[in-house]
Order: C-alpha cells, then structure tokens, then sequence
C-alpha cells in the first residue's frame, strides 16, 4: 500500500526559506516525469550493504544503481 503524504501548508513558507538558503532552489522540481514501475524496481530491489561508507544498491532492469549519500549529492548538483 502506498502512503499519501500531503503537503503541510504552515511548514510550506519555511521549507522554501531553507531551500533558497541552502541555494537548492532547483531541487523543487524533478527535470522528468517518472515511471512507476522503474521506481517501484528501485526500491523493491534496495540494498543496505553495510559498513562504515553506508553504502546502498539497486538494481533495475539488471543495471546496478549506487546511491549513497555522495551520488545522490552529486546528481542533485549539492556537493
């Protein structure tokens, strides 16, 4: 079952305060649409591998996907 997250209107004004402090303005809006049953491999496949480096995996249509904090950084252009 999925969750339904709803948005929180009297966080709204502080949440986009912290986005432009931090300058990550442009992580409001995703560059393309998704598909469903892509993200649904993702996270049914999702990994913790363990260790010091917390390092995940995924694997989707048989192509390995890191994600640890420093991928996830530098394809959101935050590091």
């Amino acid at each position: 079952m999925e969750r339904k997250v709803a948005n929180i209107p009297s966080l709204a004004p502080q949440f986009e305060r912290e986005l432009n402090n931090r300058e990550w303005g442009h992580l409001e809006i995703y560059p393309s649409p998704t598909n469903i049953d892509i993200d649904k491999e993702f996270y049914t496949n999702a990994k913790a591998l363990g260790g010091e480096d917390e390092t995940y995996i995924s694997y989707v249509r048989g192509k390995r996907i890191a994600f640890d904090a420093d991928t996830i950084n530098c394809f959101l252009g935050i590091d």
